[in-house]
């Protein structure tokens, strides 16, 4: 779905989809006069339990990486000995 939808946050999920889907299209379109024909798989929906996941932690790491880097800026830095 992410191939043909965007999403707020999904920049990178939806650009990768998006590339799939156009790769997917090039080769059908090169490959068509051989008689090789190409598609896409696109089931929408499905309950795999990743949206459940990513619910519960969709700003978690992205918040600890910001903390990460704050902590690192604001350390003395260390004398070599």
């Amino acid at each position: 779905m992410g191939g043909m939808l965007t999403a707020y946050g999904f920049g990178a999920y939806c650009a990768s989809k998006h590339a799939l889907e156009g790769i997917a299209a090039t080769l059908r379109d090169e490959l068509a006069a051989s008689g090789i024909t190409i598609q896409t798989i696109n089931p929408g929906a499905y309950d795999t339990g990743f949206n459940d996941r990513l619910a519960d932690t969709t700003y978690h790491w992205h918040d600890d990486a910001v903390i990460s880097r704050r902590k690192a800026r604001s350390a003395p830095a260390s004398l070599p000995s």
